[in-house]
């Protein structure tokens, strides 16, 4: 019975290979969308990491965002990862925003492919979500 409860929840966890730890400043960059549509760039704030877009073919209005205050504004220079925190070994944890519904969901990210990939999964309740961004040389 143990047996099958792990195996059922083994999907729900994010495994990474011993030897792949990050530095903290290793997602600093700017990162290509999962559909190369547009390009991302992460930064750090008073220790913790931001996404902003920084260019796109589907900029438009923030139409979605549940504040009405900020509904005029482009999408373009938003930042749509927030509050991210290392976790000292591999995975960096906050919010990310969603402009297509105006949601936020919580996130984890972590890099992949010699740093060179970052993968994002947003989670709602037990439903996950994961895209990957390319970074931009």
């Amino acid at each position: 019975m143990k047996l099958l409860i792990l195996v059922y929840l083994l999907p729900f966890f994010h495994v990474v290979p011993p030897g792949e730890a990050n530095n903290e400043k290793d997602i600093v960059g700017i990162y290509y969308t999962s559909d190369k549509s547009g390009q991302i760039e992460v930064y750090e704030l008073d220790g913790k990491y931001y996404g902003k877009v920084l260019s796109g073919n589907n900029i438009k209005k923030d139409v979605h965002n549940p504040d009405p205050s900020l509904r005029e504004r482009l999408t373009l220079g938003i930042n749509i990862l927030k509050d991210f925190e290392f976790d000292g070994l591999y995975n960096w944890k906050g919010k990310i925003y969603n402009p297509e519904t105006g949601k936020t969901y919580k996130g984890k990210i972590w890099l992949e492919s010699e740093k060179k990939k970052l993968k994002l999964r947003g989670y709602l309740g037990f439903f996950y979500k994961t895209v990957d961004w390319e970074r931009a040389e």
